[in-house]
C-alpha cells in the first residue's frame, strides 16, 4: 500500500488535533520535535527529535518518505521553516518564503506596517532616539521570549543583552511603549478577505520597568472593546492582510487598546499557541486546525462564524523555577464543572525558569461561565483547588487571583 505522509513540526497540546485530523484524512504522520517527550508524541507514527528549525536535518528524513504535506498551524516561527521545506519539495503553501520571512521577522515587520501607515508604536532605529520607557525584543522570537520594557539606560543595556541571548540571529529591535490593554485577535483570511472570529483580553504580568512581559490569562469577549473599537480592528487586521499579500491563512495578531484606538504589537499568519485553538473553536464554531490544513493543501474553506455568547477564560499555570513533578486537584475542578478543560504542557522531570515565556508554563485550562460573577468565583476556587509540586516535593505554583 502507498501511504500519504504528512510532517507536523512542533509537538505541542494543539497540534494532537492536527496530528488527529490528518489521521483521519489518510496520512502517516511525522513529528519533528527538538524535546525527548513533547505532548504531541504518543498521537505521530513516526518521531523525529530534532529541532523544528534545523531545516537540513528534517529535509534528509523527509526525502526519505512519500511526504505530500509539511505543516505547522500553531508554534512559533515553525511555519518559516515548514514554508521553506514546501517549496524545497515542490508542495502547495498558503504564502510564499517571502511573505514568511517578513512576518517572522519582528524588525522588517515593523517596517512594513509603518510604511503601510497600519497602527503600530515608533521604532527606535538609533540609541540617541530612546525615550524611556521602552520595549526591547529578540527579533526572531515569540512566546515573549526575551520582551522586557525598561525605564532607564542601565535597564536597557540588560535587556539588549538578554534579548540578544534569546535570538537566533545575535539581534533585536527596540520600540516606544504604549500604554494600554492588551488584546489578541484571531482572524482567517480566505481569497485575501480577512474576518475576526476572536477578540481576547489579555492578563498582563510584568508592566514594571526591566521585568519580563507576558501574559496570564485572556478573557473573551472584552469589556473594553466596544463597537466602534471593532470595526477600527477589522479594518486593521485587513490592512495587514493587504500589505503583507495574505491571501489565505490563519490570522493572529496581538494589539494595544489605548484611548479608543488600536496599535498592532506584532502578528502572525498561524494559528495562536496554547488554548488559542479551542477558545476559538468554543466561542465561534470555526475549526481553525482544520482551517490551516485547508491554507496548507489548497482546499478552499467557507467560514460560518456561530458565535457564543457566554464568556471563556483562558488561564496559564506558571510555577517558580523547578523541575516540574505534578499538578493536583484538577480532576475534582473538572468534575464539580469549574474546568471546562485542562491541558499539561510539561513532563515530569521537564524544567521551568523564570522567564514567564510560553514554554515555561505547565498548564493550561478553560473556564465558561455565563456572567463575571460566576467566572470570578470558579477561577478563584480552582486556585484554591490545584496545586503544582517540584520534584523535591514543594509547591512551586504561581497564582494570580482575579
Amino acid at each position: 500500500m502507498i501511504y500519504k505522509y504528512a510532517a507536523v513540526l512542533g509537538g505541542t497540546n494543539p497540534h494532537i488535533a492536527l496530528i488527529n485530523l490528518l489521521k483521519k484524512k489518510g496520512y502517516k504522520v511525522l513529528l519533528f520535535d527538538s524535546r525527548k517527550q513533547p505532548p504531541a508524541r504518543p498521537y505521530c507514527d513516526f518521531f523525529f527529535q530534532i529541532s523544528i528549525f534545523d531545516f537540513e536535518k528534517i529535509f534528509t528524513e523527509l526525502k526519505k518518505y512519500n511526504i505530500s504535506l509539511v505543516i505547522s498551524a500553531c508554534v512559533d516561527h515553525a511555519n518559516v521553516t515548514a514554508i521553506d521545506l514546501c517549496s524545497r519539495l515542490g508542495l502547495h503553501t498558503p504564502y510564499n518564503s517571502k511573505i514568511a520571512l517578513q512576518t517572522s521577522n519582528k524588525y522588517y515587520m515593523k517596517k512594513i506596517m509603518l510604511e503601510s501607515k497600519i497602527p503600530t508604536s515608533k521604532l527606535y532605529e538609533s540609541q540617541d532616539q530612546l525615550t524611556f520607557p521602552v520595549v526591547v525584543k529578540p527579533t526572531d522570537c515569540g512566546g515573549s521570549k526575551g520582551v522586557r520594557k525598561v525605564g532607564s539606560y542601565n535597564e536597557y543595556i540588560h535587556a539588549v543583552n538578554e534579548a540578544r541571548k534569546r535570538s537566533k540571529t545575535n539581534n533585536f529591535i527596540v520600540e516606544e511603549y504604549i500604554d494600554g490593554i492588551e488584546i489578541s485577535v484571531d482572524a482567517v483570511v480566505v481569497d485575501g478577505k480577512s474576518e475576526v472570529l476572536l477578540i481576547r483580553e489579555k492578563f498582563i504580568r510584568g508592566n514594571t520597568k526591566n521585568s519580563v512581559i507576558s501574559n496570564f490569562a485572556s478573557i473573551s469577549p472584552s469589556k473594553q472593546v466596544n463597537q466602534e473599537l471593532k470595526n477600527k480592528i477589522n479594518k486593521v487586521v485587513q490592512s495587514i492582510s493587504d500589505a503583507f499579500c495574505l491571501n489565505n491563512t490563519p490570522l493572529l495578531v496581538q494589539m494595544l487598546i489605548c484611548e479608543n484606538d488600536c496599535f498592532v504589537i506584532e502578528f502572525a499568519p498561524r494559528v495562536g499557541g496554547g488554548l488559542n485553538f479551542r477558545a476559538v473553536e468554543i466561542m465561534s464554531g470555526v475549526d481553525i486546525i482544520k482551517f490551516t490544513y485547508d491554507c496548507f493543501i489548497g482546499n478552499k474553506t467557507i467560514i460560518n462564524p456561530n458565535k457564543r455568547k457566554v464568556i471563556l477564560l483562558c488561564y496559564h499555570l506558571y510555577t517558580k523555577p523547578c523541575q516540574f513533578r505534578e499538578i493536583t486537584g484538577y480532576e475534582k475542578c473538572i468534575k464539580e464543572g469549574l474546568m471546562k478543560e485542562i491541558y499539561i504542557h510539561k513532563n515530569t522531570g521537564e524544567s521551568t525558569s523564570s522567564n514567564f515565556s510560553s514554554s515555561d508554563r505547565v498548564a493550561s485550562f478553560i473556564v465558561e461561565a455565563s456572567d463575571h460573577i460566576e467566572l470570578k468565583f470558579k477561577v478563584n476556587k480552582i486556585l484554591e483547588q490545584i496545586d503544582i509540586y517540584s520534584m523535591n516535593n514543594e509547591s512551586v505554583a504561581i497564582k494570580e487571583w482575579l
